[in-house]
């Protein structure tokens, strides 16, 4: 169904909203790690606005509240558009953004953080766009598990890196829990779900453009393979999650673009 003129209005408060809780919750994270000597000077996690003093500790707190209010502010417009529902959501996404590491929850340090980033950062923006713009279906929704799977893999990654470092200051992930054997092979199952469901999705639809991303399966096969032969002691998982996260941004823009080349023009 293509977007009416009065729903464009309400895009680019989507977009800058979404942005700034991601921002947010980003900058939030690095400064509960960073407060709580996880993050150190040089490991690979640390903040780069903290480590390389771009801003200091209190500064990143304070930016990020400042983000969290900005996208609860862009989003007033889409509750008040998209009624309650939409207010749910965007309700649990702010608040699951900040309590990601923030007290007195910080799930990501009760190895809640796969479940919540899956449901949080994939699957909940999903939901909230389509019952914004009154196209709820849950087909449509599963189209955007391939993405969500992905963002996964990208916190899992860092996660089994992390495992032994993160034991150390009891912070309990999933990959934790798992263990090295299991965590590694939990992680090219979340990264080859989404080619999976991509096939699924062909099935369904009759999308041939839908296997864009496929494109990409040589570079996933290279990272899935780098993490299956590492050893908790070796450095080759040093940089892993933006390995991952620059697979994940080509095979999002493919996905994107081959589901726009199917559908056509929706700007009309």
């Amino acid at each position: 169904m293509p977007i009416t003129d009065e729903e464009v209005y309400f895009l680019p408060f989507l977009i800058f909203s979404m942005l700034c809780l991601h921002g947010g919750t980003n900058l939030i994270n690095d400064y509960v790690d960073y407060s709580k000597g996880l993050d150190g000077k040089h490991h690979p996690g640390a903040s780069a606005f903290i480590d390389r003093k771009i801003l200091q500790k209190g500064q990143v707190r304070k930016v990020a509240l400042f983000l969290f209010g900005i996208a609860f502010l862009c989003a007033l417009p889409l509750f008040y558009y998209g009624g309650i529902p939409v207010v749910i959501l965007g309700s649990i996404g702010i608040m699951g953004g900040y309590f990601y590491t923030a007290p007195p929850v910080s799930y990501k340090y009760r190895a809640l953080g796969d479940i919540f980033v899956f449901l949080l950062m994939g699957v909940g923006p999903a939901a909230g766009v389509l019952f914004l713009f009154d196209s709820f279906q849950i087909s449509s929704l599963f189209s955007v598990l391939p993405l969500a799977f992905y963002i996964t893999a990208i916190l899992h990654g860092n996660n089994i890196r992390d495992a032994r470092h993160d034991s150390q200051y009891g912070v309990h992930t999933f990959a934790q829990f798992l263990g090295p054997v299991k965590a590694r092979w939990v992680f090219v199952m979340e990264i080859f779900a989404a080619y999976a469901i991509v096939l699924f999705l062909y099935f369904y639809y009759g999308n041939i453009y839908i296997f864009l991303p496929y494109l990409t399966l040589p570079l996933a096969i290279r990272v899935a393979m780098t993490v299956l032969k590492s050893s908790d002691t070796d450095t080759t998982l040093m940089y892993i999650d933006k390995d991952v996260a620059k697979v994940y941004t080509l095979f999002s823009i493919l996905y994107c673009t081959g589901i726009l080349f199917f559908t056509g023009p929706f700007l009309q």
